[in-house]
């Protein structure tokens, strides 16, 4: 069968990856009990809601199927404000921490992307381990920044210098912050219910 297959996509940001060139439409014969890849680019022009169709049909006309297509432009794009940098790690001091007394430190974080960010945070010792919720904890733990704001996290630690053989040690917790788009975030989400 030879089929006539067709990007409509009145923004143009959808089209044809056909061999080493980008078209709008191409034709492709496929045999009976064939199956062959088309491989389509989406190449957003500004940062908005974009939509098209593939539409793949025969030669003559008598079969025909028009699938919709769908993207966003931009992307979200998380960034530390005020934390220290020490060769490929930020940092923040919580300054002296001593028993029955709580440090908080404020971290900012800005996004300068054109969509909203999602972020979760999780508070690990040295090892990988989660840190007990009594000893230290993030406020909030998951949130949305829209683009070009930023919005404060709290890290809150009550726990006091270890005593190891009569010597205090300091003890390092390492806040690991997941970003991501909050646009694909509630995609995945909904595929997954």
């Amino acid at each position: 069968m030879c089929l006539v297959i067709r990007v409509i996509s009145p923004s143009r940001s959808f089209y044809i990856l056909n061999d080493s060139s980008i078209t709008l439409s191409c034709d492709m014969v496929l045999p009976a009990g064939s199956s062959q890849t088309l491989k389509l680019g989406y190449t957003p022009l500004h940062p908005e809601q974009h939509v098209g169709e593939l539409l793949v049909q025969s030669k003559n006309k008598d079969v025909s199927f028009n699938i919709p297509l769908s993207g966003h432009g931009g992307l979200s794009q998380v960034s530390v404000l005020n934390a220290q940098q020490s060769s490929s790690r930020l940092w923040v001091d919580m300054g002296d921490i001593t028993p029955n007394t709580r440090n908080t430190a404020r971290i900012t974080l800005h996004n300068t992307g054109t969509r909203a960010a999602f972020v979760s945070g999780v508070l690990e010792d040295e090892e990988g381990y989660p840190i007990p919720s009594n000893l230290a904890w993030i406020n909030p733990t998951t949130f949305v920044i829209p683009d070009n704001t930023s919005r404060e996290l709290y890290v809150i630690y009550e726990a006091g210098a270890r005593k190891e053989g009569g010597v205090s040690v300091n003890r390092i917790a390492l806040l690991k912050l997941y970003c991501g788009d909050e646009i694909a975030r509630r995609r995945f989400c909904k595929v997954l219910k």
